[in-house]
């Protein structure tokens, strides 16, 4: 709603003329003050605000545009309607040049005229007005604060507009951003690359309305970026997209906190499952055998106790069978470099047993991971998906595959059961969270796909980057 208080200024020789456009103005209900002369309308506005003045060009001391020229040099930029006694086109469109609103001719239908332009030309200024507002407003947001607000045109093959900060994270200037916009895509990591571009795909052609992704950027410098981006299709109507919109946040330090803290975790999971191991499950046994010694001689005497003696023995097994299981869930990978190999094996075959399916693993080579915490969560990976496939899914069969790849390796989970391939980031299930953390947290790429089986089912990749296996690094210095 416009403002009601507003002002404007009468500026014509003409006191019939001035006064009659004061009252048709009033009832409008807009205030209006008039004056006769360039001087007098001079020394006014120096004392006093107006929205708009409404100028007559004869004046009797300076012409109109003269009084236009000298309000310029004093800074008061003033939105004007010109109200002439001549009709001259030429007149009109130099009027219209030098930022006119609108040119009235005074003449008989003027008195009914003239309070309805004002009110659009007092219209028209107060949405210029809170467009240039909201303008300024985007403006300092997206010139101060670190995420990289982006649109791109309605293909989304072009970027229209990117933030300041695209360029102090990508380290590509705008205008090359807008010149080649595959340069966006080409920063990202080729294990992201094409789960982006999917993704995006799916905005594009309608599929979804928005996504959420975090991927991997490599910056001007070399550095391994970790970004967040959301992007929105906007539709106008008829369904058509209008454009793509989006906020790209960069949360490379949230992820290498995010890393430490997994690290340390399971750091510490694996001391106290070793130490439960080593420790505990050797005190157990020796208090076993113990037992077992006092046993043989109560069973030689004949002892009443003897019985009982051998319930102890029997609860003590059993408790030291737990406390390697507790050991076991605890530090499920050993410090083997094949031990990965070795659990995912075993894990398979207890998961075949547990859920009565047919659960095997699939490594066609010899696959040696020296890092103990990337071991670890592998493992944890293929652990949750598996568990999750035959939990909510009903599989009747479940391969686990680990395989090399040009510089890294491969972990795949592929069911035969209820399809589960498009997850969402902000999903709520704590699985599929700690799946996408511990993916994240060392670096890997995690993609869903629908599987090949008849009633579709689901294959699950998460590629893993290593140090170059010590063949490739032969063959690249063959080279």
């Amino acid at each position: 709603m416009m403002d009601s208080n507003r002002k404007v200024l009468i500026v014509d020789n003409d006191e019939d003329i001035g006064n009659l456009i004061k009252r048709r103005l009033e009832i409008q209900w807009i205030d209006a003050a008039i004056v006769k002369t360039g001087g007098e309308a001079l020394n006014w506005l120096a004392a006093n605000d107006t929205d708009l003045i409404l100028l007559d060009l004869n004046l009797p001391d300076i012409t109109g545009k003269e009084l236009l020229s000298l309000l310029e040099k004093r800074e008061q930029s003033i939105p004007f309607i010109v109200v002439s006694g001549i009709s001259d086109v030429r007149l009109t469109v130099e009027m219209m040049k030098l930022g006119a609103l609108d040119v009235l001719l005074k003449d008989s239908v003027l008195p009914e005229l003239i309070g309805p332009i004002v009110m659009h030309g007092l219209e028209t200024l107060d949405a210029l007005r809170k467009y240039g507002e909201s303008q300024t407003r985007i403006r300092y947001i997206t010139e101060t604060i670190d995420d990289v607000f982006w649109m791109m045109n309605e293909t989304g093959k072009r970027v229209i507009f990117v933030s300041p900060a695209f360029e102090s994270i990508w380290g590509i200037s705008a205008k090359e951003l807008y010149e080649h916009s595959d340069g966006w895509h080409e920063a990202i990591i080729e294990e992201d690359r094409s789960k982006i571009i999917r993704s995006f795909e799916k905005i594009r052609k309608g599929a979804e309305r928005e996504f959420d992704e975090v991927y991997r950027i490599r910056d001007k410098f070399g550095r391994i970026r970790w970004i967040r981006d959301r992007g929105y299709a906007n539709y106008g109507k008829g369904k058509a997209i209008l454009n793509f919109t989006g906020v790209a946040t960069e949360i490379t330090e949230q992820k290498e906190l995010e890393r430490q803290i997994l690290e340390i975790a399971e750091e510490e999971r694996m001391r106290i499952g070793q130490d439960l191991h080593d420790d505990l499950c050797q005190r157990l046994a020796a208090i076993g055998l113990k037992c077992g010694m006092i046993h043989g001689v109560l069973e030689n005497e004949n002892h009443m106790q003897a019985e009982s003696m051998k319930s102890v023995i029997r609860e003590l097994r059993e408790a030291s069978s737990l406390t390697r299981s507790i050991a076991k869930g605890l530090a499920p990978v050993s410090l083997e470099a094949e031990g990965l190999m070795v659990e995912l094996k075993y894990f398979t075959e207890i998961t075949a047993e547990r859920f009565q399916l047919t659960c095997q693993f699939d490594c066609p080579e010899l696959i040696e991971v020296s890092n103990a915490t990337i071991a670890s969560n592998i493992f944890r990976i293929a652990q949750e998906l598996v568990n999750n496939a035959a939990k909510h899914a009903r599989p009747s069969r479940i391969l686990v595959g680990l395989y090399y790849e040009i510089g890294g390796l491969r972990l795949e989970v592929t069911s035969d059961g209820k399809p589960f391939y498009h997850p969402k980031r902000r999903r709520d299930g704590m699985g599929l969270h700690l799946i996408q953390f511990r993916a994240d947290a060392i670096g890997a790429a995690l993609e869903y796909f629908p599987g090949d089986s008849p009633d579709g089912g689901t294959r699950v990749a998460c590629v893993v980057p290593l140090r170059k296996r010590k063949e490739e690094v032969e063959q690249s210095a063959a080279r």
